[in-house]
């Protein structure tokens, strides 16, 4: 089985805004590689929602959503900057039984969110950026099974934006394999 774990990560918060700015990630177009990843976690984690989230100096952003039709939230109704502090896979089985997450909008909304689990996304050096995370409708538990794939989905994220090509670069990479994936449709997805 894949590892089961994410890597340490870093989360000084300064050093990872900085590490976040050098990838330039931020307020890009969505892109069907992030989305993919994105629905896969939704699907073997069987969640509603799955987002790749990345952390702001005052907002979450989202690169990748399914099931929310949201592109960002207030950083201070983030879940996903209590998960970027620690290794492997946070888990909330239940929000509205937190103190620190039964107030968010999220929770209080009319079809309010309970279950959360989220992967922390780490640069190779280091610093986490933001989680791969699955939300539900509903209480609940993720099997082992599940949080060892979420880690290995949320490093294919990381991997997906960790090459210090410049965008124009994955974006040639991206191109070049639609063109080929068209001709053969089970082509492999690169890791640009």
């Amino acid at each position: 089985m894949a590892e089961t774990s994410s890597p340490v990560a870093l989360y000084d918060e300064a050093a990872s805004l900085q590490a976040l700015q050098r990838y330039g990630i931020l307020d890009t177009p969505m892109e069907l590689a992030y989305d993919d990843l994105a629905g896969i976690a939704a699907h073997v984690c069987e969640a509603p929602v799955a987002l790749i989230s990345l952390l702001d100096s005052h907002r979450q952003w989202f690169k990748a959503s399914v099931g929310l039709p949201l592109r960002e939230t207030p950083l201070d109704q983030s879940v996903c900057r209590y998960a970027v502090r620690q290794p492997g896979v946070f888990i909330v089985p239940d929000l509205a039984k937190d103190a620190r997450f039964a107030h968010f909008s999220i929770v209080t909304q009319e079809n309010p969110l309970r279950f959360y689990a989220g992967a922390p996304l780490v640069t190779p050096d280091g610093y986490a950026l933001g989680t791969l995370c699955v939300l539900d409708h509903r209480p609940r538990h993720l099997s082992q099974k599940a949080q060892d794939m979420l880690c290995a989905l949320a490093r294919q994220v990381s991997a997906c934006w960790s090459s210090s090509a410049p965008t124009t670069a994955r974006a040639r990479c991206w191109w070049s394999w639609k063109k080929r994936a068209a001709r053969w449709p089970c082509w492999p997805i690169p890791m640009c």
